[in-house]
């Protein structure tokens, strides 16, 4: 079917269940622009799709709009997936969302990981000044009818300090552009990353060993896989310099939870923890009660409502008009790309805090 602009008039199955977490992420504006690149299917029920019912929904769609919960589009999901073209994720990573299956049947896969990105390393560049600043040491002291400790850690400036990088995918290159203003010394590890983009980047890419041993701040982005699970032990852990600041918004399989207590437990190093094996984090966590630890609900990278969505939508509009995906998604990069399977089941992000925070 063709529309009176001369566009492709598409058959559009958008998967998110019909809850408050849809009306966030998906408001009426948005779905209003979707439905007029096409003939718009809504999944009706309160519960994520299973497979099986996914796979039945799937004759003669054009374009699958997916956000979390969806199920993965496997071999035997795809069977019956006739016209499928585009699958336009409303979110970051999309490891668990598709396969290999999807692009041997040359399925294209787009996703809203340029606005996440941006939107967590904001949150990281927050969080890493304001431990600098000692706000929340600060505010806490001001509160506590408290003034000014001159014998407490000093403030220091960000243009005075070494970051270290682990991982330089989007959150980590956007990062870099933000910090640009401020000239820190950036190291990076990322095993991936081609020596010919140091120079245009202006970091120095090292070896984890020496980025743990130099840096005053360490930051995680890399992607949880099989490879990554754990790569910061306790070994590790012992690298990093007295007094420093370890961040991580990325996952936090990355690190291996018992020794990151005991670390923290010593007070040798200060941390800033947006991500935790179990979500949300337990009432009586250890972490909860240590000094120098800063806990944030996984919020560095918190959409701020429909923009994700927005992003698949115009991934549709682009497809509709036969124009090549803004964010694609190749297979080569889906290898790459995080993996909540991977991870324990409890580490699935915490979706409805996610919603709360939207609102």
């Amino acid at each position: 079917m063709t529309a009176s602009d001369g566009t492709r008039r598409l058959r559009i199955l958008v998967t998110t269940e019909a809850t408050a977490r849809r009306e966030a992420y998906f408001p009426r504006s948005i779905l209003r622009e979707l439905e007029r690149l096409g003939d718009v299917e809504y999944h009706d029920g309160s519960v994520p799709l299973t497979p099986g019912e996914l796979a039945a929904r799937l004759p003669g769609v054009d374009v699958c709009v997916t956000h979390w919960g969806c199920p993965t589009f496997t071999e035997e999901v795809l069977e019956q997936a006739d016209r499928l073209a585009l699958i336009a994720h409303a979110g970051g990573s999309v490891g668990d969302l598709v396969t290999p299956a999807v692009f041997a049947r040359s399925i294209t896969v787009t996703t809203a990981n340029s606005a996440m990105s941006a939107n967590v390393a904001e949150g990281v560049l927050a969080y890493i000044l304001a431990d600098l600043q000692r706000l929340v040491e600060r505010a806490q002291l001001m509160t506590e009818g408290g003034w000014l400790l001159p014998e407490a850690r000093p403030t220091r400036s960000l243009s005075a300090i070494t970051i270290g990088l682990i991982g330089l995918g989007g959150v980590g290159r956007r990062l870099v552009q933000l910090l640009a203003p401020f000239a820190p010394r950036i190291l990076v590890h990322d095993p991936y990353l081609a020596p010919a983009e140091t120079e245009e980047l202006g970091i120095e890419l090292v070896s984890l060993e020496m980025l743990l041993e130099s840096s005053d701040v360490v930051s995680l982005h890399a992607s949880l896989t099989a490879a990554s699970r754990g790569m910061i032990d306790g070994g590790r852990l012992a690298l990093i310099r007295d007094g420093a600041l370890l961040v991580n918004t990325a996952r936090a399989g990355l690190i291996d939870s018992a020794a990151l207590e005991r670390e923290l437990a010593s007070a040798r190093i200060r941390a800033v923890l947006d991500v935790f094996d179990v979500e949300p984090l337990p009432s009586d966590s250890p972490l909860r009660r240590m000094k120098g630890v800063t806990l944030m609900p996984h919020t560095a990278g918190s959409p701020g409502g429909a923009g994700y969505a927005g992003l698949a939508v115009d991934e549709v509009a682009r497809f509709s008009r036969g124009l090549p995906p803004a964010h694609p998604v190749s297979l080569r990069r889906f290898h790459l790309m995080t993996r909540e399977s991977e991870a324990s089941p409890d580490a699935r992000p915490d979706i409805d805090h996610l919603l709360q925070e939207a609102q």
